[in-house]
């Protein structure tokens, strides 16, 4: 079943968000906010490499690119593989982004995503302000439960506010 939410107050920056706990598919150590480089971040949270709609959804991120760069955002891949799994999986199918791995499972399960029964995360698509707070989440299995043209209303929404952020600036 399909599940996404905006808050409606502000939040505060998730707790692992600038942790460095995960690995990128060349395997060097990184976090979410050092992914995001500032801007907002697109996070496609992919059951596995092997998952064929979930890298599809990853591709055609990659694919909006240009218009995610001009939103002022950036896309990556999450899931709990190895970093050689997720290389491979990339150079196999010519995508071009970059996918994170949590292969302890910690992040993924703080988001409340991991799924210890089926041992692998739920599907989602995060949306991460420049500022490192979730503001809006689509969960589920189907591609249409995770539509990228809501991410895209999503990012318009944060570059008409032309702060980048969900919360007040200081």
């Amino acid at each position: 079943m399909a599940s996404w939410w905006w808050p409606s107050a502000a939040s505060a920056a998730h707790p692992a968000y600038a942790r460095r706990a995960l690995r990128d598919q060349d395997d060097a150590e990184t976090s979410l906010a050092e992914a995001a480089s500032g801007q907002a971040l697109v996070v496609v949270v992919m059951k596995g490499h092997w998952c064929q709609v979930c890298s599809d959804q990853l591709a055609r991120l990659a694919d909006k690119q240009q218009e995610l760069s001009a939103l002022g955002a950036r896309h990556v891949g999450l899931n709990a593989d190895s970093p050689a799994a997720n290389k491979g999986m990339l150079d196999a199918r010519g995508i071009r982004a970059r996918v994170l791995s949590d292969a302890k499972h910690e992040l993924l399960a703080s988001l409340g995503l991991w799924l210890p029964s089926e041992g692998y995360p739920m599907p989602a698509l995060l949306v991460f302000d420049r500022c490192g707070d979730e503001v809006a989440r689509w969960t589920g299995r189907q591609p249409d439960d995770r539509p990228e043209v809501a991410v895209l209303r999503v990012l318009r929404r944060l570059a008409a506010e032309r702060r980048g952020c969900s919360r007040p600036s200081a």
